[in-house]
């Protein structure tokens, strides 16, 4: 059985009805997951802080993306 891997889903075990009595568990459901992307071309530390201006040197995000500033 191979071990799950963490992706930033909240996943939870519980009991189901059928294995109640034997101890074992099954995993639930992910609950639902939403997103938001800005996409106002803002540029954000990788903290998520917002940057003003001109960036220095390091890496960013940008409309979900990284970007590097060399």
């Amino acid at each position: 059985q191979k071990p799950l891997r963490r992706t930033g889903a909240a996943i939870r075990a519980v009991a189901s009805s059928a294995y109640s009595n034997s101890g074992q568990f099954t995993v639930d459901g992910i609950s639902n997951i939403k997103s938001q992307t800005p996409t106002d071309d803002a540029i954000y530390t990788l903290q998520g802080l917002k940057v003003e201006g001109k960036p220095q040197p390091g890496i960013y995000v940008k409309n979900g993306r990284k970007f590097v500033v060399k």
